[in-house]
């Protein structure tokens, strides 16, 4: 649970919380909700929530509290990751994913525990798992050419940044990021935590923001400032590109082999990607 779409509930973070309990009252008597309890904002709604069955998950020593399931002996690797499932301490089994990063690690344990709610056997769970390999705009790979790769996601939050790119030095190349902040409302509510979600990169490129059609700017609320702000509070290594058609010019400039470009956004900067794709791969005639 996080402070996003804040304008929906006045700026009032409380608020938002309070309609995750309201959502969570409308579970069937027979029903239950799974909730990753690493999360501090999870955890404060648990005693609100009342009447429902709940089932608990985590990592093994990712907080205090006891969850019903727990991810343990966690790697992750190279577009790879693995764990091993356990329920109350009991070893369950091991869970290989063809997708990286410890978010996806959440996202498997979660839904393994869905399928085996559901009597679905571990055996066949772990098999569809492995078999996944990632949506449209998360991590997804445009091309991987010569050395260099050319990545795309979706995150527009500061926690899916830090996610994302942390998922991205797992193959060992030196990061670009490029960060297409969403909404000049969620900019505005988060433009702190922004500017500390960089620091894992080895350089960053932040471009205009991206508004949808009727919002209202908000005075002062600039991609220029939050690139001064990651430049204070996390790396230094910015620079502000306003428009994609310049940030193309800079990285296809640029770009060499071990580099890896992670565009980053919920506009439309997967277009940079998909160019800057198609123009290296029209380079090395691949």
């Amino acid at each position: 649970i996080e402070p996003d779409h804040l304008e929906n509930y006045s700026g009032d973070f409380e608020r938002l919380k309070e309609a995750y309990v309201s959502f969570l009252q409308n579970v069937r008597e027979d029903g239950y909700a799974v909730l990753g309890t690493d999360d501090e904002n999870v955890r404060s709604i648990l005693p609100k929530v009342q009447g429902i069955r709940l089932v608990t998950f985590g990592l093994e020593g990712g907080s205090e509290f006891a969850a019903d399931f727990t991810a343990a002996d966690v790697q992750l690797g190279d577009r790879c990751a693995s764990f091993t499932v356990r329920k109350k301490g009991d070893t369950i089994g091991r869970i290989t994913l063809s997708v990286p990063g410890r978010h996806n690690v959440y996202n498997a344990l979660a839904t393994v525990i869905i399928c085996l709610e559901a009597g679905i056997p571990f055996e066949q769970i772990a098999d569809a798992i492995r078999e996944f390999r990632g949506a449209k705009r998360r991590f997804q790979v445009h091309a991987e050419v010569e050395g260099m790769m050319v990545i795309d996601d979706y995150a527009h939050h500061p926690t899916e940044i830090q996610a994302t790119i942390q998922a991205a030095k797992a193959t060992g190349k030196r990061i670009i990021a490029v960060f297409q902040p969403q909404r000049y409302t969620r900019t505005y509510f988060l433009l702190d935590a922004f500017s500390r979600a960089f620091g894992d990169a080895d350089e960053v490129i932040i471009t205009d923001i991206y508004s949808p059609a009727g919002e209202q700017r908000i005075e002062g609320v600039t991609a220029q400032k939050l690139a001064d702000l990651i430049a204070e509070n996390s790396n230094p290594n910015v620079t502000y590109v306003p428009t994609k058609e310049e940030v193309l010019d800079r990285l296809i400039q640029k770009i060499k082999p071990g580099d890896l470009v992670l565009t980053m956004g919920a506009g439309d900067i997967w277009k940079t990607a998909d160019s800057l794709a198609r123009l290296l791969r029209e380079r090395y005639a691949i």
